[in-house]
């Protein structure tokens, strides 16, 4: 199932194949301007979108994304909370969690549950431009 190189639990982007990615946030506009950020990167692959903690789980039975983006405030929901449902339902998932707060304050938290990372949303197009260098690992998607 792996299509890319393993780099510390992270596949990164092969020569062959794009590294796909599925998001996860309410917020429509921010979906749409992540899609269209993607969509700039021809070594990633946006396949899956959800707005909420269901729309994620059904988006990881339907579809095979390799990285999750997951905000950390989806409406009622935190993004803490649906961390652990994601990788009960796909362990080999790697997620990076997305915040319009401090990351730094975050990343601990984010790391022990489980998450590679966590970004500040001002920060996309750096994190995806790390995503589609073929060397990426996680250590450098730390914020």
């Amino acid at each position: 199932m792996t299509s890319g190189r393993e780099a510390t639990g992270l596949r990164v982007p092969s020569a062959n194949q794009p590294l796909k990615l599925a998001v996860v946030d309410d917020n429509a506009l921010f979906r749409r301007t992540l899609v269209r950020l993607i969509g700039r990167q021809p070594e990633l692959t946006m396949i899956a979108e959800a707005a909420s903690g269901a729309e994620m789980m059904a988006l990881l039975t339907e579809c095979d994304p390799e990285l999750l983006l997951l905000d950390l405030e989806i409406g009622a929901e935190s993004g803490f909370d649906l961390l652990p449902r994601a990788l009960a339902s796909r362990p080999d998932l790697a997620v990076i969690l997305l915040t319009g707060h401090d990351p730094l304050a975050l990343q601990g938290a984010a790391v022990e549950g489980g998450a590679q990372a966590c970004w500040s949303k001002s920060d996309l197009r750096e994190l995806l431009g790390q995503l589609a260098r073929a060397g990426a690992a996680p250590e450098s998607l730390s914020r």
